[in-house]
């Protein structure tokens, strides 16, 4: 479990969020939600322990994140962020084995950097450079390292979680929805996962809770269909959105902005 309670947030640009109390519960898979430029990535560098509140503070299982050394934040959580600037030619395999550092020495270190690469279907990619590949597979990468540094962490006994900005960005629908697949059979009882997501729909599907922020604030937190209603999409982000009944599975689904808006 991880409890914001009065966080704010000022940078030297003059950005202020918050404040933000807010709990995300172990055992499910979270999702951040809002406009461009609202907060999300700072509040997931916060949750990270990146960077500390002006005010407030952040709590993992109930103690204070700040009280956590480095090394034992990396063995706890996993970032994965929006941008990726890794410039040195290393391999593939390389790429993700850097998703083990804090765990060097772990006799199951090899064979999960083969899970992560059988995960992602990147067994063709061993020994290619990883920046003469596309934007794409640069993210099948990241992410097959994330997922890599989050199972050697769940082999530990302590309670852990995953943040992943923008996790789908380049990738298409068929390994989007690996993505989703692996991320819902990661999750356990003391792990907890937080996306942030700009696609509604994909957000409304994956998550157990949401979280629609605004301005810096949360707008509003529960379940997706309780959250992402028409009137508040409306609101937020000025395009009309439904709720319809997925044929097949019977699901909520949510379509939001098709051709419409109402601005």
């Amino acid at each position: 479990m991880i409890a914001l309670q009065g966080v704010q947030h000022c940078s030297r640009e003059g950005f202020l969020a918050g404040p933000i109390s807010h709990t995300f519960e172990a055992g499910k898979i979270h999702v951040l939600c809002g406009p461009n430029g609202v907060g999300k990535s700072t509040l997931l560098r916060h949750l990270a322990g990146l960077i500390q509140p002006t005010a407030g503070e952040i709590r993992l299982s109930g103690q204070p994140l700040k009280q956590f050394s480095f090394e034992a934040l990396a063995r706890r959580r996993v970032l994965l962020p929006q941008r990726h600037p890794l410039t040195f030619a290393l391999r593939v395999e390389e790429v993700i084995a850097l998703g083990g550092m804090p765990y060097c020495g772990k006799p199951d270190l090899q064979s999960g950097v083969e899970r992560a690469l059988h995960a992602f279907g990147l067994e063709a990619f061993v020994g290619r450079a990883y920046t003469n590949l596309s934007g794409g597979e640069q993210q099948r990468i990241q992410l097959a390292r994330a997922f890599l540094q989050f199972w050697l962490a769940g082999s530990g006994e302590h309670t852990h979680y995953a943040l992943f900005d923008e996790p789908v960005n380049g990738l298409d629908l068929v390994h989007q929805q690996k993505f989703l697949t692996l991320l819902r059979q990661s999750l356990r009882p003391n792990n907890t996962l937080i996306l942030a997501l700009h696609d509604l729909s994909l957000a409304a599907a994956c998550a157990d809770a949401a979280v629609l922020m605004q301005d810096g604030r949360i707008l509003a937190a529960g379940e997706p269909q309780s959250v992402f209603t028409p009137e508040r999409i409306a609101a937020t982000f000025g395009v009309e959105a439904w709720w319809h009944v997925h044929p097949r599975s019977g699901t909520p689904v949510l379509i939001a902005g098709v051709g419409h808006n109402v601005l």
